[in-house]
């Protein structure tokens, strides 16, 4: 798993880029990077992680190798749940585990949530979650 090969998926404001290991019909994963980071946080440990996967890590818009979104448009997290979004649909995922890079709150609640909002939107595309330096969920009293 030391060698990667690039992705690119295209969008309506030009493309998505990626990073991919693993043999492509291995069990899908897409890794998502945190703030002001991009795909090559997966470089370290992808090759640690178990042989049979296929691991493409993603940059989001405006990140890495990607696109910029239109000059004018801003970038809400919910726009990035929509890159996950095109980006499993270019794969033709249907189902796949995700396994997102968090960073601390102070600097940005969107980017935290990326990967939870996306399972908690589709649940059923979703066979595992997996948060790396992440605070969790929070959850509101009931």
């Amino acid at each position: 798993l030391d060698m990667f090969s690039e992705v690119k998926f295209p969008v309506p404001w030009g493309h998505i880029a990626a990073k991919a290991w693993g043999p492509s019909e291995g069990h899908p994963v897409l890794c998502l990077h945190g703030w002001l980071d991009n795909a090559n946080t997966f470089d370290k440990l992808i090759p640690l992680l178990p042989r049979g996967c296929y691991y493409v890590a993603m940059d989001f818009s405006g990140h890495g190798l990607s696109s910029h979104r239109p000059a004018g448009c801003l970038y809400h997290f919910l726009d990035y749940v929509t890159d996950v979004r095109r980006v499993a649909a270019a794969l033709q995922w249907r189902r796949f585990t995700l396994m997102g890079h968090s960073m601390v709150l102070i600097f940005s609640f969107s980017y935290c949530f990326i990967s939870p909002q996306f399972s908690f939107l589709y649940p059923e595309m979703v066979d595992k979650l997996i948060l790396l330096e992440s605070i969790g969920f929070l959850l509101a009293p009931e």
